[in-house]
């Protein structure tokens, strides 16, 4: 939704209110979030929709870029994955 509505504002150069009511996520957590969406890129599905980003992954992503994930990144990205499945299976 975000990417859609920054094309609109890119394009006509009238940011739609929508996108100015969107919080970004805060620069100390910048790093975090593009982790996030590099996982949400290579995650699977199950035929009904996308599966949540499980232990394994996260642990076999880590490994591959050699990143040592705090207890409480995971958290976030966890919660943040819950959302990104909720969001989807609204639509």
């Amino acid at each position: 939704m975000r990417s859609h509505l920054e094309a609109v504002y890119r394009q006509t150069g009238k940011m739609p209110q929508t996108l100015a009511d969107i919080p970004g996520v805060p620069s100390e957590l910048t790093y975090l979030w593009q982790w996030f969406c590099d996982l949400d890129l290579a995650r699977g599905g199950n035929g009904f929709g996308m599966n949540p980003l499980s232990y394994t992954e996260l642990h076999a992503w880590s490994e591959l870029h050699r990143i040592h994930l705090e207890p409480w990144e995971v958290e976030a990205i966890r919660r943040w994955d819950a959302v990104r499945i909720r969001v989807a299976n609204e639509k």
